[in-house]
Parts: C-alpha cells; structure tokens; sequence
C-alpha cells in the first residue's frame, strides 16, 4: 500500500558500569520509539519517513556521564533509481 507503521519498546534494566572515569549506576529505564514511512505517489522511488525515538519524552541517561535524553524526531526523504 506503499507505507509502514511500527511501534517498538525497548526495556534497559539498570547496571552498574566501571570505564575509566565513568562509574557508576545506570538506572532502568523504558521507552517507546515510533516510525512511519510512505511511498510518495507523485514521484516515483521517492519515500518519506520519520522516526521518533522516546515518543513519550521520558527523560534518562544510557550511560554514565551522559547526558539525559529525551524525545528525538529525524525526518528523511529518499529517492531510489
């Protein structure tokens, strides 16, 4: 029909981490992460997605030392021949 949805989750139990400097707890977290994608009808081998990672702006860290995350959305646009 010339699109796609998926709707993902991703479950991180917590862990402890020891790299150089870093150390320390990395606490559990859980997120959901959404993508669509859509042939476009008036150009030929063009597509046009998006994905959203963490669709519910649940702010956490996946590292030790790094920054909290939270909702990030990319856009693109591709063409194929």
């Amino acid at each position: 029909r010339g699109y796609d949805v998926e709707l993902r989750g991703r479950y991180v139990e917590g862990f402890p981490m020891d790299s150089g400097a870093f150390v320390g707890e990395v606490q559990t977290y859980s997120v959901f992460d959404f993508n669509f994608g859509y042939d476009l009808p008036f150009a030929a081998g063009t597509r046009w997605s998006v994905n959203v990672q963490n669709i519910l702006d649940k702010e956490h860290k996946e590292f030790v030392g790094a920054p909290v995350l939270g909702r990030l959305i990319l856009s693109r646009l591709t063409y194929t021949f």
